[in-house]
């Protein structure tokens, strides 16, 4: 036998197995309780036990926050679905806080009869933003997307134990590719050499790059959107009346185009200037949040943005009632 089989250990046996031995018609504690009793009697419980209570302590703290507000997990969830939202709490550096966690146990309950998981992330390309640029996005590279090599490998691990759970992970990757038509060449004005058909061909090539991207970094089922070419959004009636949302969006506008950040080669925009970016920036956003939830209706949502619980908290701004709910699995930055 090689010497790397060898080295396996037991949570590399645990997330690789393709279905899990574990009685499914159980809440989530009684499914802890039998795998306890199961596990000095059964070699397979065993590493099951070894390998889930790793993950148990984690969605112990999202149980306490449903109690908190007069709810439970264990009580009224299944097994299956008391192992997807431990799984999510496991990998959720929110967890204990998520505003979210009422809206994922709804959301990953109503998934049980398919067991299909639709989760999604956001992909935020560069942008050439040099004073004498053509103003239309570059061709990215793996360092400045959200796919970075170690995000990958989160991913992989997420949708490895998400399949050991019985569940059907579908990834959506949705290209941010509008945000300088949406909300910054509206309030600083486009250069002077913008070309819309250059433009165009940047972005068809950068679809098909990220595409090939997360096939390699993730190698999942996945469906990869650009908003500019797949989903045209007209914002000309979209009207978010969120001030609170909009003020605190500033700072970090300000934050955006100072030296060396992400927009820092272009002219410092005004006081005005930044006011009604920030609201043009969380109309796009409030937008996007309501089409992706009544499009496609993920369980899920990965934030990679910061500030995280602003970024959400946008996203959601004309939601209403039907939050689309977010785990925070690199950085939580409220």
């Amino acid at each position: 036998m090689p010497v790397a089989v060898k080295r396996k250990t037991e949570i590399t046996y645990w997330l690789e197995r393709k279905t899990v031995d574990y009685p499914k018609n159980l809440s989530g504690s009684e499914l802890m309780n039998e795998l306890r009793r199961r596990k000095n009697t059964d070699q397979r419980a065993d590493r099951t036990f070894r390998a889930y209570a790793r993950f148990w302590d984690s969605f112990s703290q999202a149980e306490e926050r449903l109690k908190e507000l007069g709810m439970s997990y264990s009580g009224e969830t299944s097994g299956w679905a008391a192992m997807v939202l431990g799984i999510l709490a496991y990998f959720d550096r929110a967890r204990g806080i998520n505003p979210d966690t009422i809206q994922l146990r709804s959301n990953v309950a109503t998934s049980e009869a398919t067991r299909r998981i639709d989760y999604f992330v956001f992909i935020c390309p560069p942008i050439n933003t040099t004073p004498d640029g053509a103003g239309y996005y570059i061709y990215p590279n793996p360092e400045r997307t959200a796919i970075y090599t170690e995000r990958g490998a989160s991913y992989r691990q997420l949708v490895g134990w998400l399949k050991y759970a019985g569940a059907i992970p579908n990834l959506l990757v949705f290209i941010g590719d509008t945000d300088d038509t949406d909300y910054i060449y509206p309030a600083i004005g486009s250069p002077e050499r913008f070309s819309w058909d250059e433009r165009t061909k940047q972005i068809v090539k950068m679809k098909m790059y990220i595409d090939k991207l997360v096939a390699r970094k993730i190698q999942q089922e996945r469906t990869v959107l650009s908003w500019y070419l797949d989903m045209p959004q007209k914002l000309e009636d979209v009207s978010v009346n969120r001030p609170d949302i909009t003020i605190s969006e500033q700072p970090r506008i300000r934050e955006l185009f100072s030296d060396g950040n992400f927009y820092g080669e272009m002219i410092r925009p005004t006081g005005d200037q930044v006011s009604l970016m920030a609201a043009l920036k969380v109309n796009t956003y409030g937008f996007q949040g309501r089409e992706i939830r009544g499009r496609y209706n993920p369980t899920f949502g990965i934030q990679t943005e910061t500030p995280s619980l602003l970024r959400s908290e946008m996203l959601n701004a004309l939601t209403n009632d039907c939050r689309l709910p977010f785990i925070y699995p690199y950085i939580f930055r409220p």
